[in-house]
């Protein structure tokens, strides 16, 4: 009897000792407007490769990002998305997280605690087209928000939005919005668009460039062709023929008509 009580007692503490071994679990995480992460590392202490089984029950939605199986001797790192939940604001909440690994199981408890916040979870990009501004936005939050673009900076005193300036975005929503400038003297160079969200000032930098009108356009558009040409002597060349050209054909026409005037028939009528 004396041998089985030592044999039950070594028996207790294998198996008190053969659960999952789990390391940097929390005891608590907040979650507010956007989901927070739950990641601990479980050890595999055997020899031998084995799979990971986790289960997590908890009052809101959740993702779990766990490998299939854990290396010999090694770790696997696990990680638990957890989202936010309307009704569940201004609560702290229990969980519970189950590691399996090799019919070796380990509880783990955290509390959470669902807070609530109204902030800005907006990523904003914007880019240029030819006065055409592309606005791609997307919104890491539960609840839907809206973003305004209220002013420009850096840019000419005459320059305004000519398009819509409120953009309103889905919970978890990404989305591409349009809207347009009024470029109404020529600029070169980088502008800034100012946007106002839940409180909070979100500003993007695009490059823009608007030439003058008109003849001076004209002009500009010329020297480029100049610039940019590969054999500029050749082009000059060519350029000045053909205002030799203009000139010649508005010289003919001019002694033509001169010609013509001095031929005319003069008829006088008698009475």
């Amino acid at each position: 009897m004396r041998w089985g009580s030592i044999t039950l007692v070594f028996l207790a503490l294998f198996v008190a000792n053969a659960g999952a071994l789990i390391s940097g679990f929390p005891d608590s995480i907040t979650v507010g407007e956007t989901p927070s992460q739950i990641a601990f590392t479980v050890e595999n202490d055997s020899g031998i490769r084995q799979p990971i089984s986790v289960q997590v029950a908890l009052p809101s939605d959740y993702e779990i990002d766990a490998p299939e199986y854990a290396e010999a001797n090694s770790s696997a790192t696990v990680k638990i998305t957890v989202y936010p939940q309307k009704g569940l604001e201004g609560s702290t909440q229990k969980g519970v997280v189950s590691v399996d690994v090799a019919n070796n199981l380990a509880e783990k408890n955290i509390l959470v605690n669902y807070a609530y916040k109204d902030e800005c979870t907006l990523t904003i990009d914007a880019q240029n087209n030819d006065g055409k501004i592309i606005l791609e936005m997307e919104n890491a939050s539960y609840k839907s928000k809206t973003a305004r673009l209220v002013s420009l900076e850096k840019a000419p005193q005459d320059w305004n939005i000519a398009g819509n300036t409120e953009f309103i975005i889905g919970a978890y929503e990404k989305r591409a919005f349009e809207t347009k400038l009024a470029q109404n003297s020529a600029f070169e160079g980088n502008i800034e668009l100012v946007f106002s969200c839940s409180g909070k000032t979100i500003t993007k930098e695009i490059s823009v460039k608007r030439d003058e009108q008109g003849a001076l356009a004209g002009l500009a558009t010329i020297g480029s062709m100049f610039e940019n040409a590969g054999d500029t002597g050749f082009i000059i060349d060519a350029f000045l023929v053909i205002i030799a050209a203009i000139l010649m054909i508005a010289f003919i026409a001019r002694l033509v008509k001169i010609l013509n005037t001095g031929n005319q028939t003069k008829l006088r009528v008698k009475k």
